[in-house]
């Protein structure tokens, strides 16, 4: 008896375009060939799909010719994992359509190569809150966060970005496409599943493919967005999440969503002490877990390394030298949730319990209106900024 999941092929979307024909013009290949390691590489040519079935004709191609082919979304990625060594360059900049966003089922669905932030706002436009937020969503795609399964700070209370994929369009290698939805099936080690490709495959190929589950597991208390997904016991989408781009091309996303929070505070607090810093955290985390007023839905830790960097930027969040420590906290205010003036005193009582004072912006910093926490979004992405350009510098 066969114990495996059967997924079968279905047709591309659309029909291809001009954007199946390759650029090889050496200067606009070059804005392809680094991303922000500054690691730089090498590209015989440039496809820039506008539909999946350019992207199905395109990966096809590359397989029946033996050509490697590397995925690139907006390349803001430090891995290097985006940077061609050879072959062809293939880029989602074009597949950028939002679609619909459902109130009532609280989903929302997109091409891959969306720009997160314009996703994010077009959600939050129609009441709606999507919480995966990576430093840098205002310049990455929706479907680069799913390749490598993007965190962020709000990472402490709704995890990566796996928690919020519901379905996935995918091209596999030899340009056939599978469609994926959570809840669908689920399949175990050892066991795996298989696909069911139709023609589109190379010549030779098998018509059934097994698909084996990798057996380790990551520890569920652990930020880890690192390599291939496993477990005894998995649902096939989260082999493709966090793989980045090795399995296949993703190019529609459909997440679920939130209620938009009715309000939010953002906190900056600064500490000359790294021991205290830590104790804070600690007592911050196991209150969050109590069901109390006070809750902590975001943490970022910033040692005086990253706030050199801050300073450099020159962003509005002085810092003075002799702190150690600073802290950028969360709490997103939801309908049921206490009113936000509640919220405000419960974090007025908890800093004074730390001694910290509210009233000295050297010491905490409150973020109350959207213009004060945009200066502190610019400063937590001064970090990973000034390490690039710091990197650039050195020539490394």
């Amino acid at each position: 008896m066969n114990e495996r999941t059967r997924i079968r092929v279905e047709v591309p979307r659309g029909e291809p375009t001009d954007g199946v024909e390759p650029t090889r013009e050496a200067g606009v290949l070059a804005a392809y060939l680094r991303d922000a390691s500054l690691r730089t590489g090498r590209a015989e040519a440039l496809f820039r799909p506008r539909n999946e079935a350019d992207v199905s004709q395109i990966v096809a191609r590359a397989q029946r010719e033996g050509i490697p082919l590397t995925v690139v979304a907006a390349q803001t990625s430090t891995t290097g994992s985006s940077v061609a060594d050879g072959g062809w360059i293939l880029s989602m900049e074009r597949l950028d359509r939002i679609g619909a966003i459902d109130a009532t089922t609280r989903r929302a669905h997109s091409e891959a190569g969306a720009n997160l932030g314009a996703f994010a706002r077009a959600v939050e436009a129609r009441g709606l809150f999507y919480p995966p937020d990576p430093t840098s969503r205002d310049d990455c795609t929706l479907g680069g966060t799913v390749a490598c399964n993007a965190s962020g700070a709000r990472s402490h209370r709704f995890g990566p970005t796996r928690n919020w994929i519901r379905a996935l369009r995918i091209v596999l290698p030899c340009g056939e496409v599978i469609a994926l939805e959570r809840g669908d099936r689920r399949v175990r080690h050892g066991v795996g599943f298989e696909i069911e490709h139709g023609q589109g495959c190379a010549l030779g190929a098998p018509a059934v493919r097994e698909v084996p589950v990798p057996g380790f597991a990551f520890a569920p208390d652990v930020k880890n967005a690192t390599g291939l997904f496993g477990g005894e016991e998995i649902d096939p989408i989260d082999l493709f999440i966090g793989s980045e781009g090795m399995l296949g091309v993703v190019t529609e996303v459909e997440v679920d969503l939130l209620p938009r929070p009715v309000d939010q505070l953002d906190l900056f607090i600064t500490f000359g002490d790294e021991d205290e810093a830590v104790r804070f955290v600690e007592e911050l985390r196991m209150a969050s877990r109590l069901a109390g007023t006070l809750r902590a839905d975001a943490i970022e830790w910033f040692d005086r390394a990253s706030l050199d960097l801050i300073a450099e930027d020159g962003v509005a969040v002085p810092v003075r030298e002799r702190v150690r420590v600073a802290l950028f906290v969360e709490q997103l205010v939801m309908s049921d949730d206490p009113p936000s003036e509640s919220v405000v005193e419960a974090w007025f009582q908890w800093l004074s319990r730390f001694g910290l004072r509210v009233d000295d912006p050297d010491a905490v910093r409150v973020a109350a209106t959207e213009r004060e926490r945009e200066a502190l979004r610019r400063a937590r992405h001064a970090v990973p900024v000034g390490v690039n350009e710091r990197a650039a510098r050195n020539d490394m």
